[in-house]
């Protein structure tokens, strides 16, 4: 395509474009090529092309797009062999289809100021886009996620487009296109958000060549997605829209642009973008390593057009340019805190798969070398925190002091150590509810042993120190066993060992901190396990809502194999009184000595 510059419909500086052709001129071309006389003009917007809707006096619509190219150029053919392709694959799924001129031709030439445009007619299709509705339900985003399966299985047979323009919404050139655009981001937030983003986006170069290929759409922003309600009122998809921006690249980056743009005006962005996934994955199902790239990809996404459109508004500003990134800086601030681990989990549940390989594959060495565990001495006590549970009979659980002496009474005065298994719920979490009608957090990730305070606790297995912890932060330690790699994250305890240091099995790792008044459970250490350094380092939540049970299920295995406990003891907790005993340890990897309560200290065996 011969290039021109010149001032767009949206205001902007573009490439390729000499402004529109007069409504005469343009009713000319529509009457003599394709039949079509005494049609009303509506301009719509659009960022390089122009794009009208044409009505006929019998109330017959149609999409007139209007390219400032040659006919032969690589972009019209490629598009109008997009058309085609999906019409033949896909008949029935709601895109445009071309309208042939009087010659049976896909297109027509008209000559502007000196210049050749091309002139497509399309079917018009009903409905409103999405950036233009208030709210999207669940079931819409799965229909979206379904139909850009569909689509994409539609385009999977075509070959890469030969002599084609490359384009700044071109996800292969992410990291290019947000550096080069950066600078116009003032906010100190914002573009510590988008390097945030953009090095997850640089994480998934090593899989780059691994991710499966095929033609992708490229551009299902909810802009170029319709929806209409159908006969009962209900929303459905009922088009997608603008095929110019299609390319050959990585599968994966269709579902993550749909996702990322579902995810923009979201309470809940990562539930918007699950639905999305899920209902792609129903289609077309995701490799292992696409579902990974998916979140990294539709982040990166949101960033490309928010630093893109900054810097057309800088350059030139326009209402049309504020309006494609005015709820994208938003999502991208939320995006930026939801580590990608915690997505690719919630993908996986949303698409009824099981834990990822790596982690099944640390649960199967803890669960093997729990099966040699010898007894605890004492046996530690297992604390049902649930609502249900008779440990609040006797006593108001709201009064702290009160809560302490009757855990101390069922922990023998902790002369024996409690523990509170890993992902159940616990009533006294309820109590840090705020205002409003989010979810509260009342489920433990990970698992709690409740001991003395300023009692010492060893490392069950040799780890180096990634992260000291301190101030809400945990003490994180890197753990390589037997050709795998995980980490565990300690929170409570004082005196760590400093940040690069070797632990071996068995040595201290610090003491249980100081309890406060307002402590119900008195000394806690509270231990979880990661299966990667980005989401033991991020840090992890320590308490959940109900509803990521699940999904925590998939992203932090049960410690309590590592802490001496042969099964999980969530599956063990009856509703008695503190609970049922645990009746194994864990004698190779971590268990509690038998020595006398008066050394303080409990050791990991050899």
């Amino acid at each position: 395509m011969t290039s021109a510059t010149t001032t767009g419909q949206d205001g902007t500086t573009i490439t390729g474009h000499t402004g529109p052709l007069p409504t005469s001129l343009l009713d000319q071309v529509l009457r003599q090529s394709f039949g079509l006389e005494g049609y009303v003009q509506h301009p719509l917007g659009g960022e390089i092309d122009q794009n009208v809707r044409i009505t006929g006096p019998d109330g017959m619509r149609h999409f007139v797009r209007v390219t400032r190219a040659e006919p032969d150029s690589a972009d019209v053919l490629w598009q109008n062999s997009l058309f085609h392709h999906l019409a033949a694959t896909v008949p029935d799924l709601p895109v445009p289809r071309l309208v042939p001129t009087r010659e049976g031709k896909f297109l027509a030439t008209v000559v502007h100021e000196g210049r050749t445009h091309v002139v497509r007619v399309m079917s018009w299709l009903e409905g409103r886009v999405l950036a233009e509705l208030d709210d999207h339900p669940a079931a819409l985003l799965r229909q979206l996620g379904e139909a850009a399966g569909r689509l994409s299985l539609g385009l999977s047979g075509m070959e890469p487009p030969v002599g084609v323009e490359p384009h700044d919404w071109d996800m292969r050139r992410a990291a290019e296109i947000v550096e080069a655009s950066l600078h116009a981001v003032q906010d100190a937030d914002r573009r510590e958000s988008v390097r945030t983003i953009m090095g997850w986006f640089d994480d998934l170069l090593p899989a780059w060549d691994r991710l499966p290929r095929s033609v992708v759409h490229q551009d299902l922003n909810d802009a170029n997605v319709l929806a209409d309600a159908d006969e009962d009122g209900v929303l459905r998809i009922s088009g997608i829209v603008d095929l110019s921006d299609s390319l050959h690249s990585v599968r994966a980056a269709e579902v993550a642009i749909a996702a990322g743009y579902a995810m923009v005006r979201k309470a809940d962005p990562l539930a918007a973008a699950a639905e999305v996934v899920a209902g792609f994955h129903s289609v077309l199902p995701l490799t292992a390593e696409e579902l990974a790239a998916v979140y990294p990809l539709a982040a990166a996404r949101l960033c490309m057009n928010a630093v893109t459109w900054t810097r057309r508004v800088a350059e030139s500003d326009t209402p049309y340019g504020r309006s494609r990134m005015r709820h994208t800086w938003p999502a991208i601030t939320q995006v930026a805190e939801i580590c990608p681990d915690v997505a690719e989990a919630t993908f996986r549940v949303a698409c009824g798969l099981p834990p990822t390989r790596e982690q099944r594959a640390v649960e199967e060495f803890l669960a093997e070398a729990a099966r040699d565990g010898a007894p605890h001495a004492p046996a530690p006590q297992l604390l049902d925190l649930r609502p249900a549970s008779d440990l609040y009979d006797e006593v108001d659980w709201h009064d702290a002091t009160a809560m302490r002496a009757s855990v101390d009474d069922v922990l023998d005065g902790r002369r024996r150590p409690g523990y509170v298994p890993h992902l159940s719920a616990s009533l006294l979490l309820g109590g840090r509810r705020r205002p409003g009608a989010d979810e509260p957090a009342t489920v433990q990730v990970g698992g709690s042993l409740i001991l003395a305070d300023a009692e010492e606790v060893a490392s069950p297995l040799p780890g180096v120190v990634e992260a000291r912890g301190g101030a809400g932060m945990p003490l994180v330690l890197r753990h390589a066993v037997e050709g795998l790699e995980f980490w565990t994250c300690w929170w409570g305890l004082d005196d760590a060992p400093p940040v690069a240091a070797t632990v071996p099995a068995g040595a201290p790792l610090g003491r249980a901190a100081a309890s406060e008044e307002k402590d119900p459970l008195g000394s806690c250490v509270q231990v979880q396990v990661h299966r990667t350094a980005r989401m033991a380092t991020w840090p992890p939540p320590r308490a959940v809502p109900p509803s990521a049970r699940q999904v925590w299920s998939h992203l932090s295995p049960d410690p309590a194999p590592l802490l001496g406990f042969t099964e999980s003891a969530r599956n063990r907790v009856d509703g008695r009184t503190g609970g049922d005993r645990i009746q194994r340890g864990l004698a190779a990897i971590c268990t509690f000595s038998s020595t006398p309560r008066a050394s303080g200290r409990r050791t990991a065996a050899e």
